[in-house]
């Protein structure tokens, strides 16, 4: 190793050493780094020594006293505005699902006892509707029903009631 690279070495290592000591080390470094230089004998240790040992706390600039002292608030009134938002939303998407599922549940047993009621009591007229629904699976079949039957209920509303009261 080169006396240069040495020099570069301790160069740097002081300088990065520098940013964690008081301020006014930084010049007792520096003429270090200059005797040094001027020297071309490196000083032992010991010469920083009293620099590295003192106290860093004497030095420290107005208003970093308390910098690490501050209280961490877990859940501030902004937080608790945004739980109690999301806890809203949750309760309102819970309760329009119960109440689709009820709807769902409505349509498909009107559906069921106006087909019921179809085979029964109204045969012949049930034949030409189930040709309509012959070949659907169950979700796209339930939907062309009650299309049916609203077409039904528009087009021939007095049937439609006499089926309602059967």
């Amino acid at each position: 190793m080169s006396y240069s690279t040495i020099i570069v070495v301790w160069t740097i290592f002081l300088s990065s050493v520098s940013a964690f000591l008081p301020h006014q080390g930084f010049h007792h470094i520096s003429s270090t780094i200059s005797n040094t230089k001027n020297t071309g004998t490196i000083q032992p240790l010991s010469a920083l020594s009293p620099f590295l040992l003192s106290d860093v706390t004497d030095n420290t600039p107005s208003g970093l006293e308390d910098a690490f002292n501050d209280d961490i608030v877990l859940v501030d009134s902004t937080i608790q505005l945004l739980l109690a938002g999301f806890g809203v939303l949750v309760i309102l998407a819970l309760a329009a699902k119960f109440f689709l599922n009820k709807m769902d549940e409505a349509i498909e047993k009107v559906l069921v006892e106006f087909e019921s009621t179809m085979k029964r009591k109204y045969a012949s007229r049930w034949v030409s509707i189930e040709a309509k629904l012959e070949g659907l699976e169950e979700p796209e079949r339930a939907q062309k029903l009650f299309a049916i039957m609203e077409q039904l209920q528009e087009s021939e509303p007095q049937f439609m009631a006499k089926v309602n009261k059967d």
